[in-house]
């Protein structure tokens, strides 16, 4: 499964940070793809070993996609970097609401609590 991720840093250690990430990749490639691919599927079919070469495809398809999400990390990570450094004024934040939520809830929790609903 995957999920985001969210941290911040500093706006100059971006590219930094991006550029481990591909690090990571370079990981992932070094391991899936240390042969050739043609020859681990040839030994299986040749040996009429279907099933393992239906698996070692579905595999190479999983590490091949691992790599492609992390490029796409990479690169939108680049976007939102560019643009802010294209346009600093016009990029920061707007309000989510999270201010409001947040207020709410201390609301809620002090309405609870001298209600006897939390002890």
């Amino acid at each position: 499964m995957r999920v985001n991720v969210q941290f911040s840093a500093d706006l100059e250690d971006v590219p930094k940070y991006v550029v481990d990430l591909l690090k990571d990749a370079d990981t992932i490639i070094e391991g899936a793809f240390a042969t050739r691919l043609s020859n681990e599927l040839e030994n299986f079919i040749d040996n009429k070993n279907y099933v393992d070469s239906i698996s070692y495809l579905a595999s190479l398809r999983d590490k091949l996609m691992a790599i492609d999400h992390r490029l796409d990390d990479c690169m939108r990570i680049l976007v939102g970097y560019q643009q802010v450094v294209a346009n600093p004024a016009h990029s920061l934040p707007q309000d989510s609401g999270l201010d409001q939520a947040i207020d709410e809830t201390r609301v809620l929790t002090k309405t609870l609590s001298n209600e006897g609903g939390f002890e």
